[in-house]
Protein backbone atom coordinates (compact mmCIF):
# COMPACT_ATOMS: atom_id res chain seq x y z
CA UNK A 1 0.00 0.00 0.00
CA UNK A 2 2.77 2.51 1.00
CA UNK A 3 4.62 1.46 -2.42
CA UNK A 4 1.99 2.39 -4.23
CA UNK A 5 1.86 5.49 -2.82
CA UNK A 6 5.36 6.42 -3.15
CA UNK A 7 4.82 4.90 -7.11
CA UNK A 8 2.93 7.74 -8.02
CA UNK A 9 4.12 8.88 -11.23
CA UNK A 10 2.44 11.87 -11.83
CA UNK A 11 3.95 14.44 -9.46
CA UNK A 12 7.26 13.83 -11.54
CA UNK A 13 6.19 14.73 -14.79
CA UNK A 14 4.17 17.31 -13.64
CA UNK A 15 7.38 19.49 -12.83
CA UNK A 16 8.48 19.14 -16.65
CA UNK A 17 4.63 19.63 -18.20
CA UNK A 18 4.75 23.02 -15.89
CA UNK A 19 8.05 24.02 -17.38
CA UNK A 20 6.99 23.41 -20.44
CA UNK A 21 4.23 25.78 -19.74
CA UNK A 22 1.18 22.95 -20.12
CA UNK A 23 0.18 22.96 -16.56
CA UNK A 24 -3.06 24.58 -17.22
CA UNK A 25 -4.57 21.69 -19.88
CA UNK A 26 -7.23 19.80 -18.76
CA UNK A 27 -5.69 16.25 -19.07
CA UNK A 28 -2.59 18.14 -16.57
CA UNK A 29 -5.89 18.39 -14.10
CA UNK A 30 -7.66 15.47 -14.69
CA UNK A 31 -4.22 13.67 -14.10
CA UNK A 32 -3.07 15.47 -11.19
CA UNK A 33 -6.62 15.26 -9.63
CA UNK A 34 -7.06 11.91 -10.16
CA UNK A 35 -3.75 10.63 -8.60
CA UNK A 36 -4.84 12.98 -5.65
CA UNK A 37 -8.15 11.25 -5.37
CA UNK A 38 -6.28 7.69 -5.62
CA UNK A 39 -3.54 8.34 -3.04
CA UNK A 40 -5.89 9.56 -0.96
CA UNK A 41 -8.51 6.80 -1.14
CA UNK A 42 -5.56 4.36 -1.08
CA UNK A 43 -4.75 6.04 2.64
CA UNK A 44 -8.22 5.30 3.83
CA UNK A 45 -8.27 2.17 2.85
CA UNK A 46 -4.81 1.69 4.49
CA UNK A 47 -6.15 3.06 7.63
CA UNK A 48 -9.19 0.76 7.65
CA UNK A 49 -6.70 -2.01 7.30
CA UNK A 50 -4.50 -1.04 9.96
CA UNK A 51 -7.74 0.04 12.15
CA UNK A 52 -9.36 -3.53 11.89
CA UNK A 53 -5.77 -5.59 12.12
CA UNK A 54 -4.73 -4.20 15.54
CA UNK A 55 -8.69 -3.93 16.77
CA UNK A 56 -10.38 -6.67 15.16
CA UNK A 57 -13.23 -5.86 12.84
CA UNK A 58 -16.72 -4.75 14.65
CA UNK A 59 -19.38 -2.93 12.37
CA UNK A 60 -19.53 -0.32 14.61
CA UNK A 61 -16.07 0.32 15.53
CA UNK A 62 -15.60 1.02 11.94
CA UNK A 63 -18.70 3.16 11.96
CA UNK A 64 -16.89 5.09 14.46
CA UNK A 65 -13.85 5.40 12.17
CA UNK A 66 -15.49 6.29 8.75
CA UNK A 67 -17.81 8.37 10.61
CA UNK A 68 -16.01 10.11 13.39
CA UNK A 69 -12.58 10.89 12.01
CA UNK A 70 -12.99 11.19 8.30
CA UNK A 71 -14.95 14.63 8.64
CA UNK A 72 -12.28 15.97 10.90
CA UNK A 73 -9.81 14.65 8.38
CA UNK A 74 -11.66 16.80 5.67
CA UNK A 75 -11.83 19.56 7.58
CA UNK A 76 -8.45 20.01 8.04
CA UNK A 77 -7.23 19.59 4.92
CA UNK A 78 -9.55 22.02 3.46
CA UNK A 79 -9.27 24.52 6.17
CA UNK A 80 -5.63 23.86 7.41
CA UNK A 81 -4.05 22.67 4.44
CA UNK A 82 -4.90 25.62 2.43
CA UNK A 83 -4.07 28.58 5.09
CA UNK A 84 -0.86 26.62 5.25
CA UNK A 85 0.05 26.29 1.85
CA UNK A 86 -1.30 30.22 1.12
CA UNK A 87 1.25 30.92 3.94
CA UNK A 88 3.95 29.18 2.57
CA UNK A 89 3.84 30.64 -0.78
CA UNK A 90 3.59 34.12 0.23
CA UNK A 91 6.88 33.72 2.07
CA UNK A 92 8.28 32.22 -0.88
CA UNK A 93 7.20 34.63 -3.42
CA UNK A 94 8.66 37.85 -0.82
Amino acid sequence: MIGSLLASHTPVGLSIVSRLGLGSLEPVTVAVGATVISDTLSLVVFAICVSIYTTGFSPSGLALLLGRDRPAIIALVLFGLSRLGAYVLKRVRG
